[in-house]
């Protein structure tokens, strides 16, 4: 049977195929799906228990020590943290990105030298921030 210039059984055999091209990469997509909304899910709830668990923390601490002693507590924080921004540099994000990537493009290979990398270059920021909060300790208790 032709149905223009093209006969039926031909469209027929290449749809069959690409069907079952199609029907791979959606399995393969729902295996994607069904693993991302596990983590997801998990990353919820790490995230809901770890925020509960702050609040109670900081509940009890401000009763334990006052309005005047937790406000000392909170403020010692502040310090640190900035060390810990500056020590980062935006590798946390760029991994993340750069990882994704790469494995998009079954360059799996070189996702473990980067994170190599990346974990060399955090240990290192990470030791000259600590070396230079160390040092002015003395400094910044004074300033504080």
């Amino acid at each position: 049977m032709r149905f223009g210039s093209i006969q039926v059984g031909t469209i027929h055999k290449h749809s069959r195929r690409y069907a079952l091209h199609t029907i791979d990469a959606t399995m393969e997509l729902l295996k994607i799906a069904e693993e991302s909304a596990k983590g997801g899910f998990a990353l919820m709830v790490g995230t809901t228990l770890s925020t509960v668990g702050g609040a109670i923390t900081s509940i009890l601490i401000a009763r334990l020590l006052g309005a005047s002693g937790y406000g000392v507590y909170s403020l010692s924080f502040v310090i640190p943290f900035l060390f810990v921004s500056a020590a980062d540099f935006g590798v946390s994000p760029a991994l993340t990105k750069y990882t994704a990537s790469l494995r998009s493009q079954k360059r799996d290979f070189r996702v473990a030298s980067m994170i190599s990398s990346a974990f060399f270059l955090t240990l290192a920021t990470s030791s000259v921030a600590f070396l230079l909060a160390y040092g002015s300790a003395g400094q910044l208790a004074a300033f504080c």
